[in-house]
């Protein structure tokens, strides 16, 4: 497990190849992936799902951009890179660090 200086832990489970989004651009990517909380509990997942890596809480978007095209992560988002101490009313209590399992199925 990596840590990044903003406390981001990541960890790599297949390299994949080929295109990453990049740090200073907008891609929209097409990745599957499932969200849980550190006791297990699934708040959110999909399959095929097309974003812009900038509309996601900025732990996620960190963690893209480390990734290649075909790779698959998981990653660790602390609360500050995550939901803040607010959580997301329903699914994510405050000060919550999040869970991604991720597979980066194509960057456009």
């Amino acid at each position: 497990v990596i840590t990044t200086p903003t406390g981001l832990q990541y960890k790599c489970i297949e390299v994949g190849w080929e295109k990453s989004p990049r740090p200073d651009d907008a891609k929209i990517v097409t990745i599957d992936y499932t969200g849980q909380l550190i006791n297990g509990y699934v708040f959110d997942s999909a399959n095929k799902a097309v974003m812009q890596v900038s509309s996601v809480v900025a732990g996620f978007a960190e963690g893209l951009k480390k990734m290649n095209q075909f790779g698959e992560y998981e990653f660790y988002i602390p609360y500050n890179l995550a939901y803040g101490e607010h959580g997301a009313p329903g699914a994510i209590p405050p000060y919550a660090t999040l869970k991604f399992i991720v597979e980066l199925i194509e960057v456009l």
